[in-house]
């Protein structure tokens, strides 16, 4: 907000003085004050540069009126994590889904994995909009190998330890759609 003029930072400095004044308390007062020296300067023409030191104190006891419940009454749910911030840090992790921060109870955890993933929210999610392969017609295709196999007696096995997925990428991607299948 640097690139205000005098008069729109005045007129900002006097929303906010009438915002804290609905509240009677010591921060507020300070806050009052610190605008009103602000306001002073800024008639006087002092530099913006100069004022710096002034702006941050306002910012941080602003940000502190801004978490007092009496004034912001959403910010009691907020600082509920804040009370106990030694129990909270353990136990956080950032989902790489959704890119929220949750607790490790949201979060499936198995034997080998190195670290938390996504949570179970995003993997229902992604199970549920995922799409599905109809494997149907490579089993038909595999049951139809076997039969053509125990018909040869030759002894060979490979079409019994293949699986419907084996064949899928059989068919797929080394014989470019061509049937495993000669009839």
């Amino acid at each position: 907000m640097t690139d205000l003029s005098v008069d729109e930072r005045l007129d900002i400095l006097l929303q906010v003085k009438a915002t804290v004044e609905q509240h009677n308390t010591k921060v507020t007062k300070e806050i009052v004050t610190l605008l009103n020296r602000e306001a002073d300067l800024l008639l006087r023409r002092t530099k913006s540069s100069m004022l710096t030191g002034l702006r941050k104190r306002i910012l941080n006891l602003f940000l502190q009126f801004a978490e007092t419940p009496e004034a912001n009454p959403e910010a009691a749910r907020l600082l509920e994590a804040h009370k106990r911030p030694n129990q909270h840090r353990k136990d956080i992790h950032r989902c790489l889904g959704c890119d929220k921060f949750l607790p490790s109870t949201e979060f499936d955890v198995g034997a080998t994995s190195k670290g938390m993933g996504k949570c179970r929210k995003c993997l229902k999610l992604a199970n549920d909009a995922g799409q599905r392969e109809d494997v149907t017609q490579y089993r038909r295709i595999l049951e139809e190998a076997k039969r053509k196999e125990l018909k040869h007696n030759d002894g060979a096995q490979v079409c019994h330890e293949m699986g419907q997925q084996d064949c899928w990428y059989r068919r797929t991607g080394c014989l470019s759609l061509s049937s495993v299948v000669q009839f």
